[in-house]
């Protein structure tokens, strides 16, 4: 909300003037907003409004008008504190404040043009006398101090004027004003001059004699100095007190473009350019703003140079330096300072046409200057180095799209890096194309735009030229730009069209580098290695990896691993189809077996007594993994591009590789605990395998997923699932799966409720280990019983099994925690409830060091339970809150259902 104290009290919202109430009203406001944002006592309030006679009911009626005041000028707080009433304003919001602030330009800047357009702009706040109405002491003083004020600017501007040649426009103002100030010695020696440049030399001495006596029988005074001397020069006829010919007088450059409109965001990036102004002012400044195209680093540039062209009063340079231009090649360094030296008065004629005398010319001129100068897309930084000022009054601005490491490293520049907008960023910039109101009405397909543009300013503004353009509702827009978002993201012309920006930094790559972009856009996964890059181009690849990110094509999300943004991927995507079919087709098979060895590798070390998985092209992973923990740091990172390869061999048809993907990353996804993904990788899998036909291959996915689906609560499709693996067993002859499939289907139907089948099936896979021989699977089945045999209330026998299968894992030497889990609730239920909590401690330290949190949020689950029982609450609630975390991530709804019931 905006207020004005220069005339009538007024206040001005989004929607209009606010209705302030009567004259007595609107002086309460006008004596708060002569102090906003700072305390008024009540005391002060009185007297600014009543005077020394207030009524008796004044502090009532002060209260009253307060009251009405908050309710009219709503968010704008009128809080009462310890020091009184308090009105908060935003900057510049008075009508006052921006007065002052407009006439300090104008003074401060050494443009004359620049100031009388300043002073003009401060005048015209003027709507007429302030405070009409209010007969104070306090209003009288205000009101004449607020006159004093303009007066002393109208002297100033005046004094501008005049530089300019205007003494003819000025000559009737200044003989009123003169009228009513006679003993002005300042405002005399401007109306007598103004009277010589318009060739009234006889006025203009007749009022300087009429001066001298009027100030010598009023104030007993001679004129002062300054007007003396005029006095003389004029009886002299002396040239310098005659106004200057028109187009004599150079003035400073402004070749500035346009700001952007509306800008957004980048508040960071403003504060750091604005630190380097107000910095050390004895070293050049430079400061160098980087980013990929379409990223805005004109905007900010402009932007941020026209919120402080007053700061650079003897000009603005600018110079489009084309190192990234659709129709020209980059700009010469000699053709951009044969303009400067335009801008800055030389004559053609006077330009060197040695390129070095020229630079030494433009740092001549520019010394000692206040001056900003803008190299916008540069190519490089032997482009920028010789239009670089010597002088340190002088601060350049540079964008490119590289990152001119040189300049920094070699000239001290300032490096502003430029990233993607915020969402909420991106919200505002629609809103300034658009209307809020607009956005409003379809928040769900703006929620869309946003996420399709990836925070691309370049995008965004070509999508809100678009809705404006085309009428289309924002959903209908939104449904385009899903299904061809390049297509919509071209308004038609070179610079807005993002496959043109896109090309121009593919045209700056080397071939080689040029081809590993558009393969990192088919490469599987949100972002890739070092080393996987190697694997896909079949070379060392850090040379082209650099060359990539200082194109901003891509970027370092962490170190080692390297991403594109959406739209660029995108681009790449379409320039993969132009390689020929072998080409990609080599580097993507080259790129998925390396993912499948590596991980092969880490789920040995992970999962030793597991069947290994025999893949079809075997080989060394490149990577030398050693440990559980080197294998949990690989796979971590790596799952989400391991699960995009899959969907990639799917789509290719590499049947072997899809199922190959599943089984070597089954153990750390049965860890993980996240079900949904897991389950559909499996079915992936399961899918591949059924096409290709292979039996044994097809057993083992469907026995993963039958326990996978156990655990997610699909248990009619779990069972279905693990009775397959028994028929496919017992074709093959494989007695260990078979006893793989009841030991799940006994987790199954124990989840069902169905105890008495479940211990059946136990009971059935205990035996088949025992007559395959496998002691590491009779040791699982001998804690498949016991926990089945615990459900039942049996826990006794449950303990003999469990404790027998423990005891066989010791001896085997390959302890996995699900035992110690199985003990902990056969003695919690058995009333036991020291020795539960011990067992579950046990069990999730065994846990923890193979990363199975699956596992750990569920035993955390019963280890609060059983803390709980024995009034251990902080425990069981440290238990429960932890569970939670991990039952969120994982998604188990039920359980988190069930904690959050418990800790409530």
């Amino acid at each position: 909300m905006e207020f004005g104290l220069l005339g009538a009290v007024v206040a001005h919202g989004p929607d209009g003037t606010v209705q302030i109430g009567h004259s007595r009203q609107s002086s309460v406001l006008a004596a708060l907003l002569f102090d906003a944002n700072r305390p008024v006592s009540a005391d002060q309030l009185l007297d600014r409004v009543w005077g020394d006679r207030p009524p008796q009911t004044a502090r009532g009626t002060l209260s009253t008008y307060l009251t009405r005041l908050r309710q009219a000028l709503a968010p704008v707080p009128i809080e009462r504190n310890s020091g009184g009433y308090q009105i908060t304003v935003e900057p510049g919001a008075l009508d006052l404040d921006r007065f002052t602030d407009l006439i300090t330009r104008a003074r401060d800047t050494r443009d004359d043009q620049l100031a009388a357009r300043t002073y003009e702009l401060a005048f015209d706040l003027w709507r007429g006398e302030p405070l009409p109405g209010l007969d104070t002491p306090w209003a009288n003083d205000m009101r004449a101090l607020l006159h004093r004020q303009r007066y002393a600017a109208e002297l100033d501007y005046t004094d501008v004027r005049l530089r300019l040649s205007e003494h003819g426009s000025v000559l009737a103002e200044l003989t009123t004003r003169a009228a009513r100030h006679p003993l002005d010695e300042r405002l005399a020696g401007q109306l007598i001059l103004a009277q010589y440049r318009s060739g009234r030399l006889a006025d203009a001495v007749e009022y300087y004699q009429q001066f001298q006596q009027r100030l010598t029988d009023e104030l007993g005074a001679d004129p002062g100095p300054q007007l003396r001397e005029l006095h003389q020069r004029i009886l002299a006829a002396d040239e310098i007190v005659l106004a200057p010919e028109p187009g004599n007088r150079p003035r400073p450059p402004r070749q500035l473009p346009a700001p952007p409109r509306p800008f957004t965001g980048r508040a960071a990036e403003l504060i750091h350019l604005s630190d380097r102004l107000d910095s050390d002012a004895s070293t050049v400044v430079i400061s160098a703003i980087g980013g990929g195209g379409g990223i805005g680093k004109t905007s900010l540039a402009l932007h941020w140079a026209h919120l402080h062209a007053d700061r650079f009063p003897d000009g603005q340079l600018f110079v489009n330096l084309r190192g990234f231009d659709p129709s020209s090649e980059p700009t010469p360094p000699t053709t951009a300072l044969r303009g400067f030296l335009a801008a800055l008065g030389v004559a053609p004629k006077d330009i060197p046409a040695d390129h070095d005398a020229q630079a030494g010319l433009y740092r001549s001129l520019v010394a000692d200057r206040q001056m900003l100068v803008v190299l916008d897309n540069a190519a490089d930084t032997a482009q920028v180095v010789p239009l670089l000022a010597g002088s340190p009054a002088v601060l350049t601005l540079v964008t490119s799209r590289r990152p001119l490491t040189g300049l920094i490293v070699t000239h001290g520049a300032q490096a502003v890096p430029l990233d993607v907008l915020t969402s909420e960023e991106a919200h505002d910039l629609l809103a300034g194309r658009l209307g809020r109101a607009r956005l409003a009405a379809e928040p769900a397909a703006v929620a869309q735009l946003v996420q399709h543009c990836g925070g691309l300013p370049l995008a965004l503004g070509i999508v809100a030229a678009r809705a404006i353009v085309s009428g289309l509702p924002l959903a209908e827009l939104a449904e385009q730009l899903a299904a061809h978002r390049l297509d919509v993201l071209d308004a038609g012309e070179a610079n807005l069209n993002l496959r043109a920006v896109f090309a121009l930094s593919h045209r700056a790559l080397a071939p080689e580098t040029a081809r590993l972009a558009c393969l990192l856009g088919v490469a599987p996964g949100p972002d890739i290695a070092v080393v996987a890059v190697d694997v896909l181009t079949g070379q060392n690849a850090a040379g082209m990896l650099a060359e990539l990110e200082a194109a901003h094509l891509v970027t370092q999300a962490t170190p080692g691993r390297y991403r594109m943004h959406d739209l660029v991927r995108l681009d790449a995507v379409e320039r993969a189809a132009a390689l020929p079919a072998d080409v990609r087709e080599t580097a993507l098979h080259r790129l998925i077996n390396y993912y499948i060895t590596t991980a092969q590798a880490a789920d040995r070390l992970l999962a030793p007594a597991r069947p290994p998985v025999e893949l079809t092209e075997p080989g060394d992973p490149l990577i030398p993994l050693h440990d559980q923990a080197e294998a949990m740091a690989w796979m971590t990172p790596e799952l989400a591009c391991l699960t995009a390869a899959q969907q990639l061999a799917a789509d290719l048809g590499w049947h072997s590789k899809v199922w190959e993907l599943s089984l070597v990353t089954d153990t750390f996804r049965s860890r993980r605990g996240a079900l949904a993904e897991h389950l559909s990788v499996l079915r992936a899998a399961v899918a591949a395998t059924e096409a290709a036909g292979d039996l044994r291959i097809q057993t083992r996915l469907h026995a993963n997923f039958g326990q996978v689906t156990a655990r997610a609560g699909m248990l009619t499709e779990s069972v279905r699932s693990l009775e397959r693996v028994a028929e496919l067993a017992t074709r093959t002859g494989d007695i260990v799966m078979r006893a793989h499939a009841h030991n799940s289907m006994a987790e199954s139907w124990g989840h069902q409720g169905d105890n008495h089948r479940a211990l059946h099936h136990a009971s059935q896979a205990l035996a088949l280990y025992r007559a395959a021989g496998n002691q590491r699977f009779e040791a699982n089945a001998l804690n498949q019983t016991g926990w089945v045999l615990a459900l039942l209330g049996h826990y006794d026998e449950a303990r003999t099994n469990c404790e027998a299968g423990l005891k066989l894992q010791h001896e085997l030497g390959s302890v996995t925690g699900e035992i110690q889990d199985s003990l902990g609730y056969i003695e919690e239920h058995s009333g036991r409830f020291a020795e539960a909590v011990s067992w579950y401690r046990e069990a999730i330290a065994v846990f923890e060091v193979v990363g199975d949190t699956y596992n750990i949020a569920t035993t955390l689950i019963q280890l609060g339970r059983a803390c709980a029982a024995i009034g251990h609450t902080a425990d069981a609630e440290a238990a429960w809150r932890r569970a939670l975390q991990l039952c969120r991530a994982q998604q188990r709804r039920n359980d988190v259902a069930n904690l959050e019931r418990l800790l409530g």
